[in-house]
């Protein structure tokens, strides 16, 4: 077991891979770059305020399968965040703040099966080059993907709603890629 006490506080990057792990032992790494929970990490209660507002340096979050419900509004002190997995969380919804993030780059909450709606700002996010969105889920309307300009990487979409007219928008998406998971059209009638 590492002894963190005898570790340079310049330490950059961790990766959880306990799924018990107790976020607490890192919080003195304050210049924390990457932060990784691979092991499904269960002791949510951690990732609250107080994580976000040690860790301001935050450029990678990957919080994928980890037992999370809901993300505080003081995500919006990652000023440097330029990605973020929320993938088979629990959350019901994005909060607002996350809109803020004027760096994100890739935005990415696959399986989120609670998740029904995103922020009306989310739009803000001028700079998301990938977005990865699954909406198998509840969400209620998928967004204007023309009013990504930069969106170079998209993920699955499932459309459900004839007025999801998911083709005009990859249409305006001039530098999309190949990057493009896969497009189902189900129960699109009037």
């Amino acid at each position: 077991m590492l002894h963190l006490r005898h570790v340079s506080r310049s330490f950059r990057h961790a990766v959880i891979l306990n799924p018990q792990a107790d976020i607490d032992l890192i919080r003195k790494f304050k210049i924390l770059r990457t932060f990784l929970a691979l092991g499904n990490l269960e002791r949510s209660e951690q990732i609250n305020d107080s994580f976000f507002e040690k860790f301001q340096l935050l450029r990678l979050l990957d919080l994928n399968r980890a037992q999370v419900d809901d993300i505080p509004n003081r995500i919006e002190r990652l000023k440097f965040l330029e990605y973020i997995d929320l993938s088979s969380t629990n959350i019901k919804e994005l909060p607002v703040a996350i809109t803020s993030l004027l760096n994100l780059e890739a935005l990415i909450f696959e399986n989120c099966e609670k998740l029904t709606e995103l922020p009306e700002k989310i739009y803000n996010l001028v700079q998301l080059s990938c977005l990865g969105i699954d909406v198998n889920s509840k969400l209620q309307s998928i967004p204007d993907l023309s009013r990504f300009p930069n969106l170079r990487a998209l993920g699955t979409f499932i459309v459900y709603r004839s007025e999801d007219n998911i083709l005009d928008m990859l249409g305006n998406l001039k530098k999309l890629r190949g990057a493009l998971g896969n497009i189902k059209v189900r129960k699109c009638f009037k």
